[in-house]
C-alpha cells in the first residue's frame, strides 16, 4: 500500500476555536482543501495560542496542534516547537499562512523529500514600540533571509496577499523576484448577502467602528485622540481581542484622560466570525488607523458591505482603496488629519453615499484583477505533490 503524503498547514490563529470560525475565509479555504484531499493526504494543522500548547484531534483523523506564542521567550520556543513537529511528522509539504518561515526553511535543509509553500499574509517591517523589538526583528529577518536563500529550491510555489507583502518577501529572497503570485482574500457568503442592502441605508446615530486586535501595531490611540477633536462626538466601537494587556490599559487611561469614555466602547469578548457582520452594518464609518498591515482584511469586508472607510496609507491598504473614490487615506499617527476626515464624512452624507457606491467597483479593478483566490493557491500547492 502506497503511503499517503503528509501536508502540514501553519497559520497564526488557534485551531481550538475553529468551530467559531467555520466560515472565516482562511479556515473555510483550508477545510475545503482537507475535504478535497483527505483520502489522498494526511493533514497536520498547526496554530498558535496565548494559553498552553496542546495537541488534539480536530476531526476524525485530522491532527491539530496549537503552540503557545507571544512574549519573547515563548516566541523562541514556538520556533523550536515548529522544528520539532517537522522532525516528528516529516511532512512532504508545509504550507505557511504567515511569516513563520525560518523554522520551515531550516527543516528543508535537513530533509531531502520536502517542499514548502509560503503564503505571505503578514508583513515584515513592524517591530513594536520598543528598541529591543527592532533588534530582535532585524535578527529574525536576517536569519530568515539566510535560510530562505539557501532553501529556495525547496519552495514549491509562493503567494502574497498584497504588493507590500510580496515586496517584503522578495527582499528576503531576491531570486524569487517575479515568481510570487498575488492572491485575493475571500469573504464569507454572509458578507455578500448583507451587501445587498441599500448603500444609503446608514445608521441614524453616527457610529464609528474599527475591528482590530488590541495591540500597538493597530494605532488605536490615534483614533481615540482624533475622536476627542470631532464635534459633535460620534459613538465609537473598538472590537477586537486583547493581544497586549498593557496597551489595552494605556488605551483605557487615554479614554478617561480625554474625557471620551462616554463615547468609546471596547468589545473584547470572542465571538463567532459570522456575528461580525452585525457590527459592520451598525456603522456609519469604518476606520482603521493601523501603523502597518499586510492588507487590512477588515477593510475588504467593510468595502463589500458598502460602508465608507477611512484608513492609513500603509502596507497593502492602497491595493484596495483609491483616495477620495471608494475611501479616504490618511497618514498614520496623525489624529488631526484623521479627525478632519471623520468630520468631513460625518457631515456629508452625499459623499458617504458616493464612496459606498464606488466601493466594490474599485475593488474589482484595483484589487481582484489578475489575482487567484486563497483557495486556488492552496489547491494548486497540494496538487503539485501528485504531478509526475
Amino acid at each position: 500500500m502506497v503511503k499517503k503524503p503528509t501536508v502540514m498547514i501553519i497559520k497564526s490563529s488557534p485551531w481550538r476555536d475553529s468551530h467559531l470560525n467555520r466560515n472565516h475565509p482562511e479556515y473555510a479555504a483550508i477545510f475545503k482543501l482537507i475535504q478535497g484531499y483527505r483520502k489522498k493526504v494526511n493533514f497536520v494543522l498547526v496554530g498558535t495560542t496565548t494559553k498552553f500548547s496542546s495537541e488534539f484531534v480536530l476531526s476524525e483523523d485530522i491532527l491539530a496542534v496549537d503552540i503557545r506564542a507571544g512574549a519573547a521567550l515563548s516566541y523562541l520556543t514556538y520556533q523550536l516547537e515548529l522544528i520539532r513537529l517537522h522532525l516528528k511528522h516529516r511532512p512532504n509539504l508545509t504550507i505557511v499562512l504567515g511569516d513563520q518561515l525560518l523554522p520551515v526553511a531550516f527543516f528543508s535543509k535537513i530533509s531531502n523529500n520536502f517542499k514548502f509553500v509560503p503564503i505571505i499574509i503578514g508583513g515584515f517591517n513592524y517591530y513594536g514600540e520598543k528598541t529591543y523589538g527592532k533588534i530582535l526583528s532585524n535578527v529574525y529577518l536576517k536569519f530568515s533571509s539566510f535560510f530562505l536563500r539557501f532553501s529556495r529550491r525547496s519552495i514549491l510555489k509562493a503567494f502574497a496577499l498584497s504588493y507590500y507583502s510580496r515586496d517584503g518577501f522578495v527582499r528576503l529572497v531576491p531570486a524569487l523576484d517575479g515568481q510570487v503570485s498575488l492572491i485575493s482574500y475571500p469573504l464569507s457568503i454572509n458578507f455578500y448577502a448583507k451587501a445587498q442592502q441599500s448603500v444609503l441605508d446608514f445608521p441614524k446615530s453616527p457610529t464609528i467602528l474599527t475591528i482590530a486586535g488590541i495591540e500597538p501595531r493597530k494605532g488605536l490611540e490615534t483614533l481615540i485622540r482624533a475622536i476627542a477633536l470631532v464635534q459633535p462626538r460620534p459613538k465609537v466601537i473598538i472590537k477586537g481581542g486583547i493581544r497586549n494587556p498593557a496597551y489595552f490599559r494605556k488605551l483605557k487611561d487615554l479614554v478617561k484622560l480625554l474625557e471620551v469614555d462616554d463615547k468609546v466602547t471596547f468589545v473584547t469578548d470572542r465571538i463567532g466570525y459570522d456575528e461580525l457582520v452585525e457590527y459592520y452594518t451598525s456603522a456609519t464609518l469604518f476606520v482603521l488607523p493601523t501603523r502597518e498591515d499586510s492588507l487590512g482584511v477588515v477593510l475588504l469586508e467593510a468595502l463589500h458591505l458598502n460602508i465608507p472607510v477611512i484608513a492609513t496609507c500603509v502596507g497593502g491598504i492602497p491595493d484596495m482603496i483609491e483616495h477620495g473614490v471608494n475611501g479616504f487615506l490618511v497618514k498614520p499617527d496623525d489624529p488631526i488629519e484623521l479627525s478632519k476626515a471623520i468630520t468631513l464624512l460625518l457631515q456629508d452624507s452625499s459623499l458617504r453615499g458616493t464612496l459606498a457606491r464606488n466601493a466594490r467597483s474599485v475593488l474589482t479593478k484595483r484589487y481582484y484583477q489578475d489575482r487567484i483566490t486563497l483557495e486556488d493557491a492552496l489547491f494548486q500547492s497540494v496538487a503539485m505533490l501528485f504531478v509526475k
